[in-house]
């Protein structure tokens, strides 16, 4: 009961934020044990997050493994390094990363959330908050974006949109 109560608060804190950070894509590495998994570089603190099966069960890390598709909720604790609150297995994920923009390189075609360098290439649908198209250039530091991509890389994610909540 203790373990829930803390994850509920912790939820309603990070709604109060605006929403969870989130990052989503396949296992790279988990280490059960040590309560971590990683997601293309990513390193998820696990330990005491929710985790739930495909079946939305509740299961433990152990249950996960290497190569299954899953959907992080939380918030970036350091650069590249998420804190867990929900891990939800999926058949299948669009590779994606949520949170607050922490720097804009418009002449280098980059944004990074938490650690994560997330790749603008020409063609990217940028939308603002009302679904207009907007230009990176139009990008803040602090602004919440959901991009969705590829990972290309450790903590590198190429963008084929990028949209601002």
């Amino acid at each position: 009961m203790k373990a829930f109560a803390i994850g509920v608060a912790a939820t309603l804190c990070l709604a109060a934020r605006g929403g969870p950070d989130s990052v989503q894509g396949r296992i790279t590495l988990i280490d059960p044990a040590a309560g971590i998994l990683e997601i293309s570089g990513v390193r998820i603190i696990a330990k005491d997050a929710v985790v739930e099966n495909l079946a939305d069960q509740r299961v433990t890390l152990a249950d996960l493994k290497a190569g299954d598709s899953v959907d992080v909720d939380g918030s970036f604790s350091g650069p590249g390094e998420m804190t867990a609150v929900k891990i939800e297995q999926e058949v299948s994920v669009t590779d994606e990363v949520e949170g607050k923009i922490a720097a804009v390189d418009a002449a280098g075609g980059t944004i990074t959330i938490g650690g994560v360098t997330v790749k603008v290439p020409a063609g990217a649908v940028i939308e603002d908050g009302n679904d207009m198209p907007t230009a990176l250039e139009q990008l803040k530091t602090g602004s919440r974006v959901d991009c969705e991509g590829t990972w290309t890389g450790d903590r590198e994610l190429t963008a084929v949109k990028i949209e601002i909540d």
